[in-house]
């Protein structure tokens, strides 16, 4: 079996969802998700657990499920046992201990791994992405939908991720928000290249938006109140101009339009040291 702990909001769990389902069918065996983060958090956060949204295939791992690969029991000698039975069985823990490179351990992992990152790349699931497709799909009825799918001309997808970006001091720090002159030249690159576009504004802080962002071409700003609807709806514009979020990460990426244009930004972290290397984005995806 396949462990993969799921912790963060969506985009996370769509990444350590989307890695665990590559192991699992790799090995031909059940993807269960270890769910306990939500349980041991939920004071401290108001994310919740968004995979059950999706037609994704998986169990949710049961307290014996995890006790196989704990490894802290107190006892020298049953410490030894135990690590003993897990290379009978065949069996490792995978954690991820750096965002700046992909780790090779995922790719020789063995039927029985359970998996505790972020995985935040591409490489560790792309040879699925057909498979995902699928699983990560959500039927839509919102009126939005209609006018998006219903509209002649190009839709573009612009995504303003604030939130706790902007009200948390230790995210605003490590991330920050993306600048205005970005949003600014990412429009200008979609209208050279693109004719007649009109711009769908995806936010979790639509007033600011509204303030804000100023566009000279036909615009709207959506409003459903559910972050499983906007995400929905962004995946289904031709092209997506995306935040430095996973949430709009993923909506490109899922995004089917064989032609579409994503434009990211190349600072995704204040930390400069963590910018530049890009591993969380595809080579054929535009950076400003």
């Amino acid at each position: 079996m396949i462990i993969s702990k799921i912790q963060g909001g969506l985009g996370n769990q769509l990444f350590q969802y989307a890695t665990g389902r590559m192991l699992s069918l790799k090995h031909n065996v059940p993807l269960l998700l270890d769910l306990s983060w939500f349980e041991n958090n939920q004071r401290d956060t108001k994310r919740e657990f968004k995979l059950n949204k999706f037609n994704c295939q998986y169990s949710v791992a049961s307290y014996n499920d995890l006790l196989a690969f704990e490894h802290k029991p107190s006892n020298f000698f049953i410490t030894k046992l135990k690590k003993l039975e897990d290379i009978i069985h065949s069996r490792k823990v995978i954690v991820e201990h750096s965002f700046k490179n992909i780790n090779p351990h995922i790719f020789k992992a063995p039927k029985n791994t359970f998996l505790s990152g972020y995985w935040q790349s591409e490489a560790y699931f792309l040879k699925i992405k057909d498979v995902l497709k699928k699983e990560l799909s959500i039927n839509n009825n919102n009126l939005f939908f209609s006018k998006i799918t219903a509209n002649k001309t190009i839709t573009i997808g612009i995504h303003v991720r604030r939130g706790d970006y902007v009200t948390n001091p230790i995210y605003k720090k490590k991330f920050g928000t993306c600048s205005l002159d970005y949003y600014k030249n990412a429009i200008n690159y979609i209208n050279m290249h693109t004719i007649n576009a009109h711009y769908y504004i995806f936010s979790d802080d639509i007033s600011w938006c509204k303030l804000n962002l100023k566009i000279q071409h036909p615009h709207e700003y959506v409003q459903t109140k559910s972050d499983i609807e906007d995400f929905a709806l962004l995946k289904q514009c031709h092209h997506q101009i995306i935040a430095n979020s996973s949430f709009s990460w993923w909506a490109a990426w899922l995004n089917t339009n064989n032609n579409k244009i994503v434009i990211a930004p190349n600072q995704w972290q204040n930390n400069a040291s963590t910018n530049g290397i890009n591993l969380r984005l595809p080579s054929n995806w535009i950076t400003l």
